[in-house]
């Protein structure tokens, strides 16, 4: 019997192997931390859905305002009438978009351009400024 093992048996408690008692200890001093990584795990999350409340000064802009404003269209093209050229100098319309035009035309709507394939809402918000559809 060592000297642990009389230690134990003076105290009444039951002997227990080293290594037990070396988990034991180590999940009674770890069980707070692990707590405590859950409770700011879950304020992060309510923190990342929370809604925000917007400045009463927020205006709602074109995020892509910047990167379409070395584009210049000088006036607005008609979508059922423009040649490939033309609807080639509208931002955020490539050749890919400008065929898919020409082939789904006519038009009786701007929204109806979201059938276009590439053409999306954020795309729309940006092309809707620089066409319109002539209904004569």
């Amino acid at each position: 019997m060592g000297i642990h093992d009389r230690d134990y048996m003076r105290r009444g408690r039951k002997p227990k192997g080293a290594v037990k008692q070396v988990q034991e200890n180590l999940s009674h001093a770890n069980h707070w931390q692990t707590w405590a990584a859950v409770v700011v795990i879950i304020l992060v999350i309510i923190a990342a859905v929370w809604p925000r409340k917007r400045s009463p000064y927020y205006e709602a802009s074109d995020p892509f305002a910047d990167v379409w404003s070395e584009y210049e269209v000088l006036d607005p093209v008609d979508v059922n009438e423009a040649r490939l050229e033309e609807l080639l100098r509208v931002p955020a319309i490539d050749e890919e978009i400008a065929r898919g035009i020409l082939d789904k035309r006519p038009f009786t709507a701007i929204d109806d351009l979201l059938d276009v394939r590439g053409i999306g809402k954020v795309n729309l918000s940006i092309i809707r400024q620089h066409i319109y559809i002539d209904t004569d």
